[in-house]
């Protein structure tokens, strides 16, 4: 989907079968290795790279319910 855009990947590595999917740390949450969870939604964020402040921007939210 996001080829289909043109999007520009900063960091490639992480693109089509190379793709991981992960969980970003949040405060007050901790999540135990080795423990299965399910998701309600995912989030596609934006992360704006130049000078290093990682802004992040959500672009999307998907429902999984």
């Amino acid at each position: 989907m996001l080829n289909e855009l043109g999007v520009e990947h900063t960091a490639p590595e992480w693109v089509g079968s190379e793709y991981r999917a992960h969980v970003s740390e949040r405060d007050g949450v901790r999540l135990e290795l080795g423990t299965e969870y399910i998701s309600q939604v995912i989030y596609l964020i934006e992360v704006k790279v130049p000078g290093h402040d990682h802004q992040r921007f959500v672009r999307h939210k998907f429902s999984l319910r």
